[in-house]
């Protein structure tokens, strides 16, 4: 049974799950359930969607446990997370990893996402291939600004692809790093 936990008549799936005891409200990273009870009935976990992390009362979580039932992740879902220091993502997970506390396809070659958390100076790991779509979003919707941007962007010599928007939003990035420029001209953007 596919059930996703996303924003629903505003209740966001982070809201759900501390309201009804899924995450523990004084704990400082969230653990994403594999199975939610809803009106008696079971339910698998495998999509988390978008969820609101406006609210101050987010600032608490440094990272998250993305379980192994997880088969999709809303592209837009980590936007402005920009207080999160890690992700972490179960073994048996056949989607996802996580390379250094950023979550990344299961190759660990596609960077996802790269937790932000108020570093102006951040070098990705060695070993990514490719930055993905929003892998450095800090999303300026809805009028709400980002306490947090980087200004400096570190690549490792293994990029060979930028994904459109792979850097989306970061208003204080003053510059990117390569290893050399002949890197820079075998990038692919697409």
């Amino acid at each position: 049974l596919i059930t996703a936990l996303g924003q629903d008549n505003n209740i966001s799936w982070l809201e759900y799950l501390t309201e009804n005891n899924y995450i523990d409200s004084s704990a400082i990273y969230v653990e994403g359930p594999e199975t939610i009870s809803f009106n008696d009935e079971s339910y698998t976990v495998d999509t988390i969607l978008t969820f609101r992390y406006y609210s101050p009362m987010y600032d608490i979580y440094r990272g998250i446990k993305i379980p192994k039932t997880i088969k999709s992740i809303d592209w837009i879902t980590f936007h402005r997370i920009e207080h999160f220091e890690w992700f972490e993502v179960d073994d048996e997970n056949p989607y996802y990893s996580s390379v250094s506390g950023c979550l990344c396809d299961k190759t660990g070659k596609i960077l996802l996402c790269y937790p932000v958390d108020a570093k102006e100076d951040i070098s990705v790991p060695e070993g990514f291939e490719e930055i993905g779509a929003s892998a450095f979003c800090i999303d300026p919707c809805y009028g709400v600004q980002a306490k947090y941007s980087p200004k400096i962007i570190r690549l490792p010599q293994t990029i060979k692809k930028i994904r459109i928007n792979g850097i989306l939003g970061c208003k204080e990035l003053d510059a990117i790093y390569i290893p050399s420029l002949s890197q820079w001209y075998e990038i692919e953007f697409i």
